[in-house]
């Protein structure tokens, strides 16, 4: 079993530059697939099977 440590720290700066870049269009990432959280179950299954060409994103309601 591995275990990894990871500390995040709040930096309103960065997620402040993050959001222009979204609105501008300069930031973007591919969507895999689109799906209701009430399919996070299977959602994940896909991620595990590998081979997507990016991120699935889960959506409420």
């Amino acid at each position: 079993m591995r275990q990894d440590l990871q500390l995040i720290q709040l930096d309103h700066k960065l997620l402040a530059d993050l959001v222009v870049q979204v609105a501008a269009g300069t930031l973007r990432t591919r969507v895999a697939a689109t799906m209701p959280l009430t399919e996070a179950a299977e959602a994940h299954r896909r991620v595990l099977a590998g081979g997507l060409r990016g991120k699935i994103v889960l959506t409420l309601g």
